[in-house]
């Protein structure tokens, strides 16, 4: 005797909570994807940013810390040029800094230029060769290195620190005039603003500037430059 098969059938109803519990547990896991990926990048956007302060601290500490006063001989006449390798823009700072070496190449100095490039990237170009602000080209003899500190930078921009014949301390939010203060400032204060409006500002002093940052008497440096320039007009 034929055994007959019995064929079973999901009703409405069933078919109804089967699709309502696959769709809860879609929902469950879309929220759950959706929650680890912000978390996940929140953690790449604070990770990517710290590694940029870090860039920026090293520079800072390693660099506009240790800057100097550096001038330039006149290969002609063996007479130091009147010009300070410096410049110091409200956008753009360009310094020599002492450097660890560890060998004989390049000697101790570094020359260091600090600015936002047309990529909106934050960059340091490094040179082992005297690098001059005030030539519009650069010499292709002289190479340099650039690192990229930051990226997505708006804008940056500087603040420098002079003393008073007060003996107070005041901030320039103009570019640093080297005809009229032919040193290097107290202290520099740079601030960064980034694309997403996000900002940051470091502050360093120079190299020796606990109540100088010349090395000497800053009226002294200043009374120098006035002779050599009145003797220079009477030749």
């Amino acid at each position: 005797m034929a055994t007959e098969k019995r064929r079973y059938y999901f009703t409405l109803m069933e078919l109804i909570a089967a699709l309502t519990v696959t769709s809860f547990i879609a929902v469950i896991i879309g929220s759950a994807s959706v929650t680890f990926y912000r978390s996940w990048q929140t953690s790449v956007n604070q990770t990517d940013k710290l590694r940029q302060f870090r860039n920026i601290d090293v520079v800072m500490d390693t660099c506009v810390r240790n800057m100097i006063p550096f001038n330039w001989k006149d290969e002609e006449t063996n007479e130091t040029a009147s010009d300070l390798v410096f410049d110091g823009l409200t956008d753009e700072l360009f310094f020599t800094t002492l450097r660890r070496n560890y060998s004989k190449e390049g000697g101790a100095l570094l020359f260091v230029r600090v600015r936002v490039d047309d990529e909106h990237r934050l960059v340091a170009e490094y040179s082992k060769y005297p690098r001059f602000p005030w030539l519009e080209e650069d010499d292709p003899d002289m190479p340099f290195t650039t690192e990229v500190l930051a990226e997505k930078v708006e804008r940056i921009s500087f603040l420098y620190a002079d003393k008073k014949s007060d003996l107070t301390v005041e901030w320039l939010d103009e570019d640093w005039d080297r005809e009229v203060r032919p040193y290097l400032p107290l202290a520099i204060r740079m601030t960064v603003v980034w694309q997403d409006g996000t900002e940051e500002s470091w502050l360093r002093r120079t190299a020796g500037s606990g109540s100088h940052s010349v090395f000497r008497d800053r009226e002294e440096v200043m009374n120098n430059a006035s002779n050599t320039a009145s003797g220079a007009g009477h030749r």
